[in-house]
């Protein structure tokens, strides 16, 4: 191969390296972006709401150890996280779609 081919096939190669990279970067900020804005929500609601989801979240703990551990019953924790969720996916719906579709730019 002549060095101008060789040349050639390198800078292709460098391109599409650097566009991978650009893309994961993209990514992983769109990412953070999304966990953003769930934080941001969460910090908005009610104390008891955002303590029994962080809780539910942050830990391996199931509904139902949760409820041994509050003396809460486990249809009111069941409801509270349902609620939570729903809340999530109604603020965040849009945001979730562009990051899905790969839209990362139309992400808040």
């Amino acid at each position: 191969m002549t060095t101008l081919v060789k040349t050639e096939l390198h800078t292709k190669a460098s391109k599409t390296l650097e566009d991978q990279v650009a893309l994961e970067l993209e990514l992983i900020n769109s990412e953070l972006s999304i966990a953003e804005l769930m934080k941001y929500e969460i910090d908005k609601w009610h104390w008891y709401d955002r303590q029994l989801f962080n809780i539910y979240k942050d830990t391996e703990l199931s509904i139902r150890d949760i409820a041994k551990e509050t003396t809460i019953s486990s249809s009111s924790i069941f409801n509270t996280i349902k609620n939570c969720k729903r809340k999530i996916k109604s603020v965040l719906e849009e945001d979730y779609a562009d990051y899905k579709n790969t839209d990362y730019e139309f992400i808040k």
